[in-house]
């Protein structure tokens, strides 16, 4: 399957958390995390037109300022997603500065956040009034799909954007000692005419493919080229085809604990991609356990136990200093041992490795 996106660790696999993410069927960026962006250029940045933060940790939003000086002149209007609180932190931060020679409205920021129940809250600011907070919006999920979150202990998975294309992204709250949010963006399959049949058959392009590609036509109905007519039906099965669904998933920041692997799991199930932090090697677990990070074994177990196709570890503690990559590879090599098991057989491993971090505490 051709990949459509161009993906970037700005920082490598041990610096700030920042991920790039260019999705040309939007023609524009996603940004996971908002560590410093110094390594990204100016044309890469104006790209950006989502940003997605875990959290507020300062390796995780230092890069605002770079940001936010490179789109001013360009007065785009950015939407922020993070957790409850992100708008403070946005407008603090925009308010230790003197606006007095901008435009009116030339800033102007959406904000999303998101609690651990999947209540989502829209908001925006704009330097016009200061950077007061104008509620946009407040969606819950019904309380159903919440009592059945409970019962699995698990927060819940909410959708906290979506583009014209269809794609969207869902995100999900994760413990770090804070809240820290976990995200997937998925383009989800859609019907495509094949060009290659479609100039075989000699058939001219129109707006009747529109209509084919939403099956909206009668039984029987047909189309006529020339002197002859093609049933509908039969033009579907010979010149559509099916691009398949695309997803990546991202995450970090988070303890080894059953909320959180049940919340993973929940959001991140049979994702494309998982970029996720394996901050510490297995024989530091209890390092990893007391700062709420992973190891490498457990990263690869949950990016096993939700069917990822394909891990991206980064996020490595700088305690391995110019070692870091072995961390990597520990990941990987890990998680190609654990997609060759069943999965009951992952859920015992993971049950065993909670309980060896409960006596270790």
């Amino acid at each position: 399957m051709a990949v459509p996106y161009e993906l970037k660790l700005v920082n490598g696999i041990g610096g700030d958390p920042a991920v790039w993410c260019f999705l040309p069927n939007l023609g524009q960026a996603i940004l996971f995390d908002l560590g410093s962006i110094e390594n990204l250029t100016a044309k890469e940045i104006h790209k950006i037109q989502t940003v997605l933060i875990s959290h507020c940790h300062i390796d995780h939003f230092i890069g605002f300022d770079r940001l936010l000086r490179c789109h001013i002149v360009h007065r785009h209007r950015l939407h922020f997603i993070g957790p409850i609180g992100l708008a403070d932190n946005i407008r603090n931060k925009l308010n230790g500065y003197t606006w007095n020679l901008l435009d009116p409205d030339q800033i102007v920021f959406d904000i999303t956040e998101i609690d651990s129940t999947g209540k989502v809250r829209s908001l925006s600011v704009s330097n016009t009034d200061n950077f007061a907070c104008h509620k946009k919006a407040e969606t819950s999920l019904p309380i159903t799909d919440s009592d059945h979150a409970v019962k699995k202990n698990q927060n819940i998975v909410a959708t906290v954007a979506s583009f014209e294309d269809g794609s969207y992204i869902q995100a999900v709250v994760l413990d770090h000692k804070t809240d820290s949010i976990s995200y997937r963006y998925t383009k989800p399959s859609k019907k495509k005419v094949n060009q290659q049949k479609l100039i075989e058959l000699g058939i001219n392009p129109g707006r009747w493919i529109h209509r084919l590609i939403e099956g909206d036509y009668k039984s029987g109905e047909y189309y006529s080229v020339g002197s002859e007519k093609l049933l509908f039906s039969d033009l579907a099965e010979n010149i559509l085809e099916t691009a398949q669904d695309w997803s990546v998933g991202y995450y970090t920041d988070a303890g080894f604990t059953d909320l959180n692997i049940n919340s993973i799991r929940s959001l991140m199930e049979s994702v494309n991609i998982l970029i996720a932090e394996c901050s510490f090697k297995d024989n530091d677990k209890i390092r990893a356990a007391k700062k709420s990070h992973l190891t490498a074994r457990q990263t690869a177990m949950l990016a096993a136990i939700a069917n990822a196709d394909d891990l991206m570890p980064f996020h490595v503690s700088g305690l391995y200093g110019s070692n870091q990559q072995e961390v990597v590879e520990e990941a990987k090599n890990l998680f190609n041992r654990y997609q060759s098991k069943q999965k009951l057989e992952i859920e015992l491993e993971i049950e065993v490795e909670l309980k060896a971090i409960a006596k270790l505490l």
